[in-house]
């Protein structure tokens, strides 16, 4: 099951609450007026009490900064498909030869290691999108993805790498996620709209295989801990890489051009991504390892004092109840 988030990361409390409830055996609020039934002897309902702990901890924890900080989620699950999850009016619109169209994860195959309920969120995940065939996506406002801090994430499987680049994301003249023609990913900055400052990952990705990839940037910090590349092959079932990279450029030039995805580019970029792509997310500041898409959130002193405020309320109903 997945809780309820608003676009800034709150968390609807009182579905939390319901939850929480329900995972002891008792009727969801608002159904029903007969008492929580709640046995006089609790041992039977320990371990539903722990579960429904555990979930109100891990929900509390997602109403931390890093989640408040998410600019544009587009998850690609619904009716719409250019439609930002994240209730900042972010929506995509096609800018390629042909339109994107949805890509169900299946069975088998490309896709089907792609997480199916999402580690960060627990929302339940089903569909992406496919870009093969000179498809791509465009979002107009390029200005709430230009800063001097961000973290852009996605799960991805890249069918081709051509002969050129291979654009991933990015703003034409700012800054540009890509692969080269033997798999290495690279980041790319610009601080005057034409020249760019070229930065490989180490990471050499295979073809036809299905990763979770990260590039968080602090433009404040030259040293290694300004750069960091996140990577998980899912259809390996490895566990999530890191590497850092050090970097010159200070500020990134204020492009017009629109935010795209899986569209070619002006240098470094060269030729349209190839592929599937799910979950991804722009967040416009450095999000820390237990807070992306692909982590099971780590428990917090606030998610337990939720967890904890939770937890004595339900059993102080049940108490007065029984």
């Amino acid at each position: 099951m997945g809780f309820y988030r608003k676009g800034s990361g709150d968390v609807n409390h009182a579905l939390l609450v319901e939850q929480f409830i329900t995972s002891l055996g008792g009727m969801p609020l608002g159904e029903s007026s007969q008492p929580i039934p709640i046995m006089k002897n609790p041992l039977p309902y320990f371990r539903k009490f722990t579960l429904g702990a555990a979930f109100a901890s891990a929900a509390w924890l997602s109403g931390s900064t890093g989640f408040a900080a998410t600019v544009a989620y587009w998850r690609f699950d619904g009716s719409d498909l250019y439609a930002d999850a994240s209730g900042n009016n972010h929506a995509l619109y096609s800018k390629g030869t042909t339109a994107p169209t949805s890509y169900t994860l299946p069975a088998s195959g490309n896709g089907s290691t792609i997480p199916k309920t999402i580690p960060q969120n627990q929302l339940q995940n089903g569909v992406g999108v496919s870009l093969t065939g000179n498809k791509n996506f465009g979002q107009a406002d390029s200005s709430a993805f230009i800063n001097s801090t961000f973290t852009f994430e996605l799960f991805f499987n890249s069918v081709d790498f051509g002969s050129n680049n291979k654009y991933l994301a990015g703003v034409t003249g700012s800054w540009t996620i890509f692969t080269s023609s033997t798999g290495e990913l690279f980041l790319a900055l610009s601080a005057n709209g034409s020249s760019y400052e070229t930065i490989s990952s180490k990471i050499t990705l295979v073809k036809n295989t299905d990763y979770y990839l990260a590039v968080s940037v602090d433009l404040s910090q030259t040293s290694a801990s300004g750069i960091t590349f996140y990577l998980q092959n899912f259809t390996a079932g490895g566990e999530l890489e890191v590497s850092s990279a050090t970097h010159t450029t200070s500020s990134l030039y204020a492009s017009t051009n629109p935010f795209s995805l899986g569209s070619p580019s002006a240098s470094p970029g060269g030729a349209y991504f190839a592929g599937i792509m799910d979950e991804v997310r722009y967040s416009d500041n450095v999000l820390q390892p237990g807070q992306l898409l692909a982590a099971i959130p780590e428990p917090t002193m606030s998610g337990l004092f939720g967890a904890v405020a939770v937890v004595a309320v339900v059993f102080r109903i049940a108490s007065k109840r029984s």
